[in-house]
């Protein structure tokens, strides 16, 4: 299975092991997410490899519905083409599972987020994209699949990162 998302790895994977105990009625703060760490991006995102090397210091609640919301501080260094590039994707975001399909979350961002896709993830045809999300931006993902292609949708600005470190 492929790695759909950088700035929800750990989000999405905490969003599903968390949800499943979050029974009380007040939320579960879990510890926080500390480290740094790289995550290699192969050609078919921008076209060239890319890495994103990442320092986290972010913690997640999960509340008793199962939405799971992370916050806190995402940063990275993203090489690519020779070039380098650093953003800060501290989002926050939170996660919603769909109750009828357990495989099924709704994501929402804001502030800041990095998401990337894979060719035909934003709609059939489509090549892949590593963008930064400057604002809101909702997505539907399946845990077995991905993102869900044309749910990716935005009311902020997008910087085109693969366009970036092309140049």
């Amino acid at each position: 299975m492929r790695l759909f998302r950088v700035s929800v790895v750990a989000f999405v994977a905490m969003a599903v092991l968390s949800s499943a105990v979050a029974q009380a009625s007040a939320p579960i703060k879990d510890p926080p997410s500390v480290g740094t760490f790289d995550i290699p991006l192969p050609a078919e995102v921008c076209g060239f490899d890319v890495n994103v090397h990442l320092t986290a210091k972010e913690h997640f609640r999960t509340f008793a519905n199962g939405i799971t919301s992370g916050e806190g501080q995402l940063k990275g260094t993203i090489t690519g083409n020779g070039h380098t590039i650093d953003v800060n994707f501290s989002g926050p975001g939170r996660t919603t599972p769909d109750s009828a399909d357990p495989t099924t979350l709704y994501l929402r961002g804001e502030g800041n987020n990095l998401v990337f896709f894979f060719p035909g993830q934003l709609g059939p045809d489509s090549p892949g994209a590593l963008y930064l999300v400057h604002g809101l931006f909702t997505e539907t993902l399946n845990l077995l699949t991905g993102p869900v292609p044309g749910t990716f949708v935005t009311s902020g600005s997008v910087t085109d990162l693969c366009a970036a470190l092309a140049a």
